[in-house]
């Protein structure tokens, strides 16, 4: 793929770890937006590291492969989301069989979507799975996990591994997260009376 502008390329992933799609963020300039467009004929995907589950506490779902990236290096188990209300699907996929807690974490956006998405990810993880997922924001009234991480150590990317785990324990404990509950029902085993 050519562009004449620099960009960074990000693997998107199945559930099943292989590479559907390329994401490209093109550097911004100062006061904007990085602009992120899919490479052609690629499909929206997942972001994780492959050790994701050799992590301690809890699976967060997050938007986005920098808040991934700023997780992960607190030392943290993290899933990145495309966007604010996508996923889902992939993401009930990944977590078929995995006995942790979920907390999906959205960002803080003006218009509320981060807000909408990670409730309504919680929710049909929570139906899919039949299980309680949690939903929050990014602690400290950061506007997303990347933010939170420049703010409390603006040198973190100067770091090495392991130096900032310690912040990752600060970021699990600063999450006021609320429980979504599953609507559907718990079937009872029956059992013949016999005698």
């Amino acid at each position: 793929v050519y562009s004449k502008s620099p960009a960074y390329s990000l693997p998107e992933r199945s559930p099943d770890g292989i590479v559907i799609g390329i994401k490209r963020r093109f550097h911004a300039r100062p006061g904007e937006k990085a602009e992120q467009k899919s490479v052609y004929n690629t499909k929206q995907g997942l972001c994780f590291a492959a050790d994701w589950q050799s992590k301690l506490g809890p699976v967060l779902c997050i938007e986005g492969f920098s808040d991934t990236a700023a997780l992960h290096s607190m030392g943290l188990s993290a899933i990145g989301r495309p966007s604010a209300g996508a996923g889902a699907a992939q993401l009930a996929e990944l977590f078929a069989g995995v006995d942790r807690q979920i907390i999906i974490v959205g960002d803080r956006d003006e218009n509320g979507a981060g807000e909408r998405g990670a409730k309504a990810i919680a929710k049909r993880l929570s139906d899919e799975l039949n299980r309680t997922v949690y939903w929050a924001f990014p602690p400290e009234s950061a506007n997303d996990s990347r933010a939170w991480l420049k703010k409390v150590d603006p040198q973190a990317h100067t770091r090495n591994e392991g130096d900032l785990d310690a912040l990752g324990v600060r970021y699990l404990n600063g999450l006021d997260a609320t429980a979504v509950h599953s609507d559907r029902p718990t079937v009872e085993r029956f059992e013949p009376h016999s005698g």
